[in-house]
């Protein structure tokens, strides 16, 4: 969920820092075939500028239409969509479900809260129930349950929460895929970029900090320098990743990564080259295929085609998107 929030945050975090208030539009409950599911955010400003999607474009600006009411007076609202109806807005939708859109106001008097606590750039996990359902002036109150991030309207709202929670829609909060790329080569560039623009968290590691220097990394990723010691990984680094892309050219580091990633229970493991280098880096890892047990994906990548490297980065990404959609 957090991943879908990232790129939202910009325009939140803008409009925030002014001090300008936004109206949160959330998906709070769906029924049948939708393009969006519960959970799923857009935010409106006081000119009506949107950002973020709801439906595959339809309802937007209808959307955006009701939460002028919600900057005039600050109570929020709940819309109801059937998007079985072809005819609707005369855009004909062609889906066979149904959702419901809360508004609420987001101000620097409730610190635009709960939104305010979705912090993309943070690695939580945690349940945030939103009430779409009793008292109008109750709608928007929120419950944010995790392990190290808790909040609430107050204490009655909790209380509705163990009494009634049929009143909330839970949107459960799990932090962004976390990625790490072993070499910081010429090629390493275009596969950072392609994985940035997912919204991605990720390290880029290296052992030669010249090239780990020259990479210009921003947001929620990080460089990372290693040290190699008789074919053995030396890390100050005791961090889970999803998936790791291994690519530094060289058949002894690349051993020592995949060591590294298979201890650390990486679920994903790419190599880059082909299947006869592979076998050379399983070799000097000291390992069979059977034993990576369906992690290694060697030649990683999905066959798109293209040898130019934003070619090999975005066949790269994909393979490793196509994985993160399994394991859902």
């Amino acid at each position: 969920m957090l991943l879908e929030i990232s790129p939202l945050w910009d325009f939140f975090s803008a409009h925030k820092n002014n001090q300008q208030p936004l109206v949160l539009a959330t998906i709070v409950k769906t029924t049948g075939s939708t393009y969006k599911k519960q959970g799923a955010m857009m935010l409106i400003n006081e000119v009506l500028k949107t950002c973020g999607l709801l439906s595959g474009g339809c309802l937007e600006a209808d959307i955006a239409e009701h939460a002028e009411s919600v900057f005039s007076d600050g109570v929020a609202k709940l819309l109801e969509y059937d998007l079985s109806d072809d005819a609707m807005f005369s855009l004909g939708a062609g889906c066979e479900g149904s959702i419901w859109v809360l508004l609420q106001l987001l101000n620097p008097q409730q610190s635009y809260q709960p939104f305010q606590s979705l912090d993309p750039s943070q690695s939580m996990t945690a349940d945030l129930f939103i009430q779409y359902r009793g008292e109008t002036d109750c709608l928007g109150h929120y419950v944010l349950q995790g392990e190290k991030h808790n909040g609430s309207t107050g204490a009655a709202t909790q209380q509705l929460l163990q009494e009634q929670v049929e009143m909330f829609s839970q949107i459960r909060i799990k932090p962004p895929p976390s990625v790490c790329i072993a070499g910081a080569g010429e090629d390493a560039n275009p596969v950072y970029n392609m994985m940035r623009h997912m919204y991605w968290h990720g390290t880029i590691m290296d052992h030669r900090i010249g090239l780990l220097e020259r990479m210009e990394v921003s947001g929620c990723w990080h460089t990372h320098p290693v040290r190699f010691h008789d074919q053995v990984l030396q890390i100050q680094n005791d961090h889970y990743y999803d998936a790791a892309v291994i690519m530094s050219h060289n058949i002894e580091r690349d051993a020592a990564y995949l060591r590294y990633f298979y201890a650390k229970g990486t679920a994903y493991i790419g190599l880059l080259g082909p299947m006869q280098r592979r076998d050379k880096v399983l070799q000097k890892a000291g390992f069979t295929l059977q034993q990576l047990q369906g992690r290694l994906s060697a030649p990683m990548g999905l066959p798109l085609g293209g040898r130019l490297p934003e070619h090999i980065a975005l066949s790269v990404t994909a393979d490793i998107q196509q994985h993160f959609n399994k394991a859902l």
